[in-house]
């Protein structure tokens, strides 16, 4: 876990010095581990580091790195995923995505469009793609949101679900404690269908953000985030 840690920032730092020559905005490192209830398994982890930038005013670039980590599978995946990002103020920002993900030493390229808001002490994400080789799936599409309910908690909450011949989704509620100069925990309280089949499970994890605004515009977008 920690060789897989120092990977991602390495990563993170290398993406962070070249966007720092580009017009850095906004960068992010964050890791998770999952426990499932019916399976009783322990261990699922995921990691990712990701960095913005500005090309020209109102128009960024972004790039995120992922590790999942599946000790009951014996496998472990990766994800790297592109960003194109258009804000059309403060408040509102539309992009488009490009994902390829790791899977049974091949690979799977999911693609889409993307949009994310913040009102009143909210702030909501959403997207739509479209998957190409992965059996029995096809389309993707998913929402989450935060809503601050003081200056270091936040209630959070989110849904995402692979549709076509074997639909998958994944949907939870948590909340988050931000650290005063730091990092942020959270909590994740969920539920992950499969094929007629769902599972319960619980997350952990911690993230830390950086740059003016305070991380990046947009989270990843890899299939894993609805699959495990």
């Amino acid at each position: 876990m920690i060789l897989r840690t120092t990977t991602l920032a390495a990563s993170l730092t290398l993406a962070c010095g070249a966007a720092f020559a580009q017009g850095f905005t906004g960068a992010e490192l964050s890791g998770q581990a999952l426990a499932f209830s019916e399976t009783n398994d322990i261990g699922q982890t995921a990691y990712r580091a990701a960095a913005e930038f500005g090309i020209t005013r109102g128009i960024g670039v972004a790039a995120d790195l992922g590790y999942y980590g599946f000790p009951v599978l014996g496998s472990n995946e990766t994800s790297l995923g592109l960003h194109g990002v258009y804000g059309l103020n403060n408040d509102l920002a539309l992009g488009m995505f490009y994902t390829r993900d790791s899977l049974d030493g091949g690979s799977v390229d999911s693609y889409g469009i993307e949009g994310a808001t913040s009102v009143v002490g909210a702030q909501v994400e959403g997207y739509f793609g479209m998957i190409d080789g992965l059996t029995g799936g096809n389309a993707m599409f998913g929402v989450s949101g935060s809503y601050d309910i003081t200056p270091a908690i936040s209630a959070t909450a989110g849904f995402g679900a692979i549709s076509g011949d074997n639909s998958r989704n994944r949907a939870s509620i948590g909340g988050q404690y931000q650290i005063s100069g730091g990092p942020a925990v959270f909590a994740e309280l969920g539920r992950l269908t499969e094929a007629g089949d769902s599972s319960g499970f619980l997350s952990l994890g911690a993230s830390i953000a950086i740059g003016p605004q305070g991380g990046t515009t947009f989270g990843s977008r890899s299939i894993y985030d609805i699959l495990r």
